[in-house]
């Protein structure tokens, strides 16, 4: 189900701040870090005999663009 604040980062990739403690400051370093579709692909590559779906609720409530970026627009048939 979408939030109004889900986003790209979220649903296929985004940067993710980690906080380092090694330095005395705790630095914050960000990684790339999947999200939850970018993960049912990879799911679905290492085990290609089994079937995979993504079931969308609520899409209404997100914003489709910030939550799509340019895969809207693979996903659009115009």
């Amino acid at each position: 189900t979408f939030h109004q604040s889900y986003g790209y980062e979220e649903f296929v990739e985004g940067l993710r701040p980690v906080l380092n403690n090694e330095g005395e400051k705790g630095d914050v370093e960000y990684e790339i870090r999947p999200g939850v579709f970018k993960k049912l692909c990879h799911d679905a590559r290492q085990m290609p005999d089994k079937r995979f779906a993504m079931v969308i609720d609520e899409i209404n409530w997100g914003n489709i663009s910030k939550i799509f970026g340019e895969l809207i627009t693979l996903i659009e048939p115009d």
